[in-house]
């Protein structure tokens, strides 16, 4: 090999190896992996299948759609409240007659019905999706996760429906008088926490950094870190964005979080 060649590398690569100043990119968005999305689609068939079927539940999930159509209609309030007193009544007889695991089957049934509908491109589907998700549709829509349509919701190329499902039970929650994430497992949680934090437009930043706080304890292979320390970056917090790079540096990478941490640096002492 020709000596002034490996003497041009030597020199090439000792001015790579020169920290520079790069700002830390925005939070990157979470991976849903397919197989993970397809076991939480088994997971809820194996409850969803275990629902009873009776008067009562019969009278929740009616309670349940009325309170989906009137929540969307003008000046229909009143009749929005009287269904979510209806169906909270109803889930609290459920769960005396039949325990909590029925009331996670009826969540199931009416998330995955949902879910289900959202690409029937029929008068019959809108209904059913009013029924079922409400403003959702509308909401996800805005958040960037369902396509536009007068007659569809379809997600976007890179939304499972896995997603869907975990903001469908959020609100699902939300209706039955209980914290939004209650009763979401690990996978459900990074998704919402990770979604909130990376993915859905229209989030304001403190949102978005609490969501990345929230994901911390379910993001096994996501860099948080370094993402709380780009969004603080970003958002002018420039010793909050050095104190999260630092911890960054034990999670690799710490060649390229060294440029960060130059820029960040810079930018504090300005």
């Amino acid at each position: 090999m020709p000596a002034a060649f490996v003497a041009a590398c030597a020199v090439w690569l000792g001015i790579a190896a020169v920290p520079r100043e790069v700002p830390p990119p925005l939070p990157p968005p979470i991976v849903i992996l397919a197989g993970e999305a397809a076991e939480q689609r088994r997971a809820d068939d194996v409850v969803r299948a275990r629902l009873p079927r009776d008067s009562t539940v019969a009278a929740a999930d009616d309670a349940f759609r009325r309170y989906g159509t009137t929540s969307l209609a003008p000046g229909g309030e009143q009749l929005t409240v009287q269904a979510q007193e209806d169906f909270r009544r109803f889930l609290g007889q459920i769960e005396l007659s039949h325990g909590r695991n029925a009331l996670r089957a009826l969540r199931a049934e009416h998330v995955w019905s949902f879910v289900e509908v959202l690409g029937q491109p029929t008068a019959r589907g809108r209904a059913l999706r009013a029924e079922l998700g409400g403003d959702l549709v509308d909401t996800l829509t805005r958040g960037g996760l369902l396509r536009p349509g007068p007659s569809r919701a379809v997600p976007e190329p890179d939304v499972p429906l896995a997603a869907i499902a975990v903001f469908a039970k959020a609100r699902w929650n939300v209706v039955a008088g209980d914290e939004r994430t209650r009763e979401l497992d690990a996978f459900e949680l990074f998704v919402f926490h990770g979604y909130r934090a990376t993915r859905l437009k229209g989030v304001r930043p403190a949102t978005r950094l609490q969501a990345l706080q929230d994901l911390t304890p379910f993001a096994h292979r996501y860099p948080v870190r370094l993402a709380l320390g780009g969004a603080r970056y970003h958002g002018g917090d420039y010793d909050g964005a050095m104190a999260d790079l630092m911890q960054a540096m034990d999670d690799g990478m710490s060649f390229r979080i060294r440029n960060y941490l130059r820029a960040t640096a810079a930018r504090a002492s300005q």
